[in-house]
């Protein structure tokens, strides 16, 4: 089952069938999220950008990464204001590879369980992003 730190997007998680074990809101520091999850056991950690305190700045982005496994983080970013690509360069660069601004996209995130490659669709650009570790080998098809 998957957790979600929401905030701006509450609705729209709500209404997107995916298994929830536990969902907060509100807007939290990365040091909140970490007490508040440790010692649980959870598929995947979805965090709605706006729910993050001082969003975007690229140290509460570093602390998310190196606080949490990055594996089991997807960042939903906000739809309605699309991120440069140098943003999500930067997301790749800290080892956040599951991101998206598109419901559907994130429902396929928290159900993919092994490294994969996939086109994510954000802000109507397509972006090649690498789902799960890139350390780990890719699984022949």
């Amino acid at each position: 089952m998957n957790v979600i730190v929401a905030n701006k997007y509450t609705s729209l998680f709500n209404g997107s069938n995916i298994q929830i074990m536990k969902a907060v809101t509100g807007v939290y520091k990365v040091s909140e999220i970490v007490n508040y999850f440790k010692g649980m056991y959870y598929q995947k950690l979805i965090i709605d950008a706006t729910a993050l305190a001082d969003f975007p700045k690229q140290e509460v982005l570093r602390e998310l990464a190196s606080r949490f496994d990055t594996e089991k983080i997807i960042l939903f970013l906000p739809p309605d204001d699309p991120p440069p690509a140098s943003f999500l360069s930067f997301l790749v660069s800290i080892s956040i590879y599951n991101f998206t601004d598109n419901i559907i996209i994130l429902k396929i995130i928290t159900t993919i369980r092994q490294t994969l490659i996939i086109f994510l669709i954000i802000s109507n650009q397509k972006h090649a992003v690498l789902v799960g570790n890139p350390r780990k080998q890719l699984p022949c098809i």
